[in-house]
């Protein structure tokens, strides 16, 4: 008995394993549909509709580390994806007349036309593991595992205690070994060969694996291990745009011609996206399901015990100290559930993965283990509406009066112009233009990218503390603090650029910190936690401001040769 344990794996030789052609266990489906039609509504009136739509079903390798041992177990991604447009396209009169011998006058205007066209687009799937798909808890599930929490002596200041030793807390046992898991059998597999009464020796339980089973040598990962990944995206996009052309005739003379180009568009997308690490729950569970027991109460006395350390001795027992906590859900949530007291220890480990859910806890207990990851979805995985804002994040609350900390949708807007003009002087023809771009993230930023919070000024900072101010160094300039506390400027910043405290400029922050931690002097008299219901986003966060880029256009071409063109553009 004892020594190390080594995974079976570790000692598969090059003779053990197959050189394949392909990588086994991955599946590729795609169905594409194309559709179009085209109707001429007048003898100037085209309209145009088309759509595509597109299914994928992909059967993928995670990693190279997973297709030698573990390709049985290869997750799955869906998607789809729809795309529609409508396209009308309108020929005004006034056609090209110039050798129209009959005609007396040249139009001013001709070849004129413009396109209306708009097109709305959606991308959706999701990923998951081929056996559990939604069933969360089903992931990291190893088997069902009885514990008991004992009453157990130890150090006390209780007035009763005997020799200084009472009642002090509880002990978690494990009654009797564990029942294996349906769904994980492989990984439920490993805690054969251990005394599966003490749980310590336990290689795999619900929502762990030891290192030493999971992989072989960090380069394989072992046979049975779950994809530890659930997510779902979707992707909406609406499209509007118009251009137009026409010829300008000044003085009715087609040498002096003008083709004119003109046209915009409008984009507007709204970007979802909700991931899960489903293997981890397990251990949130195990966390949060006895927080709300902190101790016990001496003043209330429930029963007796023999001592586990003094077997000979009986010790009273005490009733469960609670400290409640109005953020965390599922301490509460779980005993409505099985219908246990405030006071009584639940076991999650004995609970059946399909009776727990997402819903019995609350967004804190699970951003807070980074377990999820969400925006334009709530932390259970529900679609929210267009309208959630930034703000929403940190002001809204739910039906309990928890916060539910909405994240919206990214909803980026990306807009263009342009407008061309093409002309011909001698044989020389030129074409030029003029395109902006416009790109809205719609959303909030930092104020200041080097601080979460506002920084104090230095007009602010001398006119409450006092004492000399450099004399370059302007109103706007931010304060920074040689210790929390302290009033001793370690350096002043203004953008971008860094100064000693003398009013000196420096290169580079890194040569007034020297690699160390920066105080940056706070507003005392603001909500400085953005934890706090009394934080306000306005103090910290601003509106992002649109990019515009201009971006003029110049070609210019002519012929050199009977077989040759010189062509440059700008």
């Amino acid at each position: 008995m004892g020594g190390t344990t080594f995974a079976a794996g570790e000692f598969l030789h090059s003779q053990d394993v197959e050189a394949l052609k392909a990588r086994p266990n991955d599946e590729f489906k795609s169905l594409d549909l194309t559709g179009k039609i085209d109707a001429q509504l007048t003898s100037n009136i085209d309209l145009t509709v088309s759509g595509s739509y597109r299914n994928i079903e992909d059967k993928f390798t995670p990693s190279t580390s997973w297709q030698l041992l573990n390709y049985e177990n290869n997750p799955i991604d869906y998607d789809k994806r729809y795309r529609t447009n409508i396209r009308l396209r309108h020929r005004l009169g006034g056609q090209d007349d110039t050798n129209n011998k009959r005609s007396k006058k040249v139009k001013l205007v001709q070849n004129a036309s413009y396109t209306i066209q708009a097109g709305y687009e959606r991308a959706e799937g999701h990923q998951e593991d081929v056996r559990h798909e939604d069933h969360l808890f089903r992931y990291g599930h190893i088997g069902t595992f009885d514990f008991r929490w004992q009453p157990v002596e130890g150090e006390s200041t209780y007035s009763n205690a005997f020799n200084g030793i009472a009642h002090a807390g509880y002990l978690q046992t494990l009654n009797d070994a564990y029942l294996p898991s349906e769904f994980n059998p492989v990984l439920a597999n490993y805690n054969q060969g251990i005394n599966q009464t003490v749980f310590g020796q336990y290689r795999t339980y619900n929502g762990f694996i030891s290192n030493s089973t999971s992989s072989l040598w960090g380069f394989h990962t072992n046979v049975g291990s779950v994809y530890n990944s659930f997510n779902r995206f979707i992707s909406d996009r609406y499209t509007a745009g118009a251009n137009g052309s026409f010829d300008l005739i000044p003085g009715g003379s087609d040498k002096g011609r003008h083709s004119i180009e003109l046209g915009f568009t409008h984009e507007q997308s709204y970007n979802r996206s909700w991931s899960v690490a489903p293997f981890q729950l397990w251990e949130v569970a195990r966390l949060q399901a006895n927080r709300q027991i902190i101790g016990v109460d001496t003043n209330q006395v429930i029963g007796s015990f023999p001592g586990v350390v003094f077997p000979q001795i009986i010790f009273e027992e005490f009733q469960r100290l609670i400290a409640e906590d109005f953020d965390l859900r599922f301490y509460r949530s779980i005993r409505e559930k099985l219908g246990v007291p405030i006071t009584d220890y639940v076991n999650v480990d004995g609970i059946h993965p399909d009776d727990l859910s997402l819903d019995l806890f609350s967004p804190l207990e699970l951003t807070d283990q980074r377990i999820i990851n969400y925006y334009g979805y709530d932390y259970l995985g529900n679609r929210l509406p267009d309208d959630v804002e930034f703000d929403d994040f940190f002001t809204g609350v739910g039906a309990d009066g928890q916060r539910n900390f909405l994240v919206g949708p990214n909803k980026p807007i990306y807009q263009a112009a342009y407008i061309q003009d093409k002309f011909s002087f001698r044989d020389i023809i030129f074409r030029v233009g003029l395109r902006v771009d416009r790109y809205d993230a719609n959303t909030k930023v930092l104020r200041d990218p080097y601080s979460l919070y506002e920084v104090m000024d230095a007009n602010t900072f001398f006119s409450q503390v006092g004492g000399d101010r450099p004399n370059n160094v302007a109103d706007d300039f931010k304060v920074y603090i040689e210790e929390p506390g302290s009033n001793a400027v370690k350096a002043f910043r203004q953008g971008d650029q860094w100064y000693f405290a003398n009013g000196t400029p420096a290169n580079d922050g890194n040569i007034i910190f020297g690699g160390g931690l920066v105080h940056p002097k706070l507003y005392t008299d603001r909500a400085n936690d953005i934890k706090s219901n009394d934080f306000s986003p306005s103090n910290s966060f601003e509106d992002y401001t649109p990019q515009v880029n201009w971006m003029p256009r110049l070609a210019v071409s002519f012929p050199i040769s009977d077989i040759a063109n010189f062509f440059c553009a700008l």
